[in-house]
């Protein structure tokens, strides 16, 4: 009776895309986003924050009136 021998095949090496590092590279592949570029139906992070804090706040002060 012979041994059981299992064929191991070679894997190929993945062929990935270089890494993009710093702003003047990365902007080619993706532009950054001012606030005149924002799509409608989205808001910036600027004012994400603001409308996030305001609520955060009204969360706090109606926790305080219930006590």
């Amino acid at each position: 009776m012979k041994p059981y021998k299992q064929k191991e095949e070679k894997v190929k090496e993945v062929s990935e895309p270089e890494a993009v590092y710093g702003i003047a590279q990365q902007s080619k592949i993706m532009p950054m986003v001012n606030d005149r570029d924002v799509p409608e139906g989205y808001m910036t992070l600027e004012e994400f924050g603001e409308l996030f804090h305001k609520k955060l706040d009204d969360c706090y002060a109606k926790l305080q009136g219930d006590n």
